[in-house]
C-alpha cells in the first residue's frame, strides 16, 4: 500500500512538471536597429548603429488570452556611433534576457496575434572601437562605461500555423550607461525577428 501512494503521488507531482516542459519553446534570428542618445554639459548627440541576433524564448500559458515568456537573446551591433569629428567605428554584442506578459488575439484558424510587454535584464560583454591599427576596448579606454541596463520594451508578434513568430519589439534603456556626473548615455532598441515553434 505504501508503494501505491508512494507512485501516486510521484505522478501527481511530475504532472505539473510535464506541463510546464510541454510549453512552447522558439528559437530564431533577426535584425535590430539601437540608438544611442548622449547628453553632455555642452552638446547632446544621437546615432544609430544596425544589429543582427540569435533569439531564444519559452512561452508559458496561463489562460487562453494571457501568458508569460522568458528568454535570452545575444546580439551583435556594428556601426558609426556620435559622428562627425568624434565618430567610432562601434561593434558590441549585448545578452539580453526579456521576461515578457503576453496578450493574445485568436486571428482564426491555427494563426495567433499577440502583444507582449516587459522589462529586459541588458549585459554588454563587449564594446569595441574598431581603426586603422586595430580594435580597442571601450572599457579600458573609458572607465566610466557600465555594462548593465534595464530596459522596457513592447511590441506585436504573430504566430503562423502555431509553427512560426514573427515579432517586432522595441525596448528602451532605463539606466545611464555612464557613470560620470556630466555625462548620460541612453540604449534603446528596435528588433525585428522570426523563431520556430518546437
Amino acid at each position: 500500500m505504501k508503494k501505491l501512494i508512494a507512485i501516486l503521488c510521484f505522478a501527481l507531482a511530475f504532472v505539473p512538471a510535464q506541463k510546464l516542459f510541454a510549453q512552447k519553446f522558439s528559437i530564431g534570428a533577426g535584425t535590430s536597429s539601437h540608438g544611442y542618445v548622449f547628453h553632455g554639459d555642452n552638446e547632446n548627440k544621437a546615432a544609430v548603429a544596425p544589429g543582427l541576433s540569435i533569439d531564444f524564448e519559452a512561452t508559458f500559458p496561463v489562460s487562453k488570452v494571457f501568458g508569460v515568456a522568458a528568454g535570452a537573446s545575444l546580439t551583435g551591433v556594428a556601426g558609426y556611433h556620435f559622428g562627425g569629428d568624434n565618430s567610432i567605428n562601434l561593434g558590441e554584442i549585448y545578452l539580453d534576457v526579456p521576461v515578457r506578459a503576453h496578450f493574445n488575439i485568436p486571428v482564426g484558424g491555427r494563426n495567433n496575434l499577440f502583444l507582449f510587454t516587459g522589462p529586459v535584464l541588458s549585459v554588454n560583454l563587449v564594446s569595441i572601437d574598431a581603426h586603422a591599427s586595430g580594435t580597442t576596448s571601450n572599457y579600458d579606454t573609458n572607465k566610466d562605461l557600465r555594462r548593465f541596463d534595464v530596459m522596457f520594451g513592447f511590441g506585436v508578434g504573430i504566430d503562423i500555423i502555431e509553427h512560426i513568430r514573427v515579432a517586432l519589439g522595441f525596448d528602451y534603456g532605463l539606466l545611464d550607461r555612464l557613470a560620470s556626473a556630466n555625462e548620460k548615455c541612453y540604449h534603446s532598441q528596435l528588433k525585428l525577428g522570426a523563431q520556430y515553434i518546437f
